[in-house]
């Protein structure tokens, strides 16, 4: 349903002229296992935004943006600094692409995210969290309300070392690192079984 979904707006921002603008700044960039998330969806935005994983923000565009007269790329000074960076940000932010791709990192995360998963699933069968989910590294699952899933953030930081985010009424997600090991990702797993209820 999600892709039929993004897939319908992307058709009415066509149907009516509009580009159609994708905001990929968490999900950008291998966290989905795949270097941008809407690949998963047979997507062909018009405009990218994206940042924190090669720590440097930035836009791209397709052809469409040049049907826009006057627009920001081809006039001087319409972006500015928002986007601008500067020439360390863009040296090192070329350094992790490439590192990124020599490593085979997305990839990666590709797999440890099919692991990760797979591991939230068997905890499901004994342990009372539902609605696993993700794609790639961007894991999340749900816990039965906002009370226990603190005490369960609390524990897994305070007892296990293991740091995750509350989202929503009562879900924990998890954004580790593009290189994150399999024995780290076990390791979470089992500090996770320790602390739920």
């Amino acid at each position: 349903m999600r892709a039929e979904f993004l897939l319908a707006m992307q058709d009415l921002c066509h149907d009516y002229d509009a580009l159609f603008v994708l905001d990929e700044v968490q999900t950008g960039v291998g966290t989905t296992g795949k270097p941008w998330a809407y690949q998963h969806f047979g997507l062909e935005p018009d405009i990218v935004a994206f940042s924190k994983k090669v720590q440097v923000g930035g836009v791209m565009a397709g052809r469409r943006v040049d049907e826009v007269a006057e627009n920001v790329f081809t006039v001087s000074g319409r972006i500015n600094s928002t986007w601008g960076g500067g020439l360390v940000d863009m040296v090192r932010s070329r350094r992790y692409l490439e590192i990124i791709e020599q490593d085979g990192v997305i990839e990666q995360a590709a797999q440890r995210g099919e692991q990760f998963l797979a591991g939230l699933r068997e905890l499901a069968q004994t342990h009372p969290i539902s609605n696993v989910r993700g794609l790639g590294l961007m894991v999340a699952f749900d816990l039965e309300n906002a009370d226990v899933r603190d005490d369960v953030l609390t524990r897994l930081r305070n007892d296990e070392h293991v740091l995750a985010l509350p989202s929503g009424e009562r879900a924990i997600r998890f954004r580790p690192a593009l290189t994150i090991s399999a024995d780290e990702l076990e390791f979470a797993l089992t500090a996770l079984e320790k602390v739920l209820p």
